[in-house]
């Protein structure tokens, strides 16, 4: 369970990742044009944004798997 979870895991954060920064890199280029733009910013934020998604995510789909595996019989 544990390869599936980190697989899971790992595809939520490449998709998050991706278009945050490329959401949040047209907002900076919006407002800052190419000159001033600050990839770091955009990076850091983007990681931010793909850590907390993919890690909720994951617990979420955990949580759900475990209540269906170890489902108690109804008495």
């Amino acid at each position: 369970m544990a390869g599936i979870l980190v697989r899971f895991w790992l595809k939520r954060f490449a998709l998050v990742f991706l278009l945050a920064c490329l959401g949040l890199g047209l907002v900076e280029f919006i407002q800052h044009g190419p000159g001033k733009f600050a990839y770091g910013s955009v990076v850091a934020w983007g990681a931010g944004a793909a850590l907390l998604a993919a890690s909720l995510a994951t617990y979420w789909a955990y949580r759900v798997q475990c209540r269906v595996v170890f489902k108690q019989p109804a008495e």
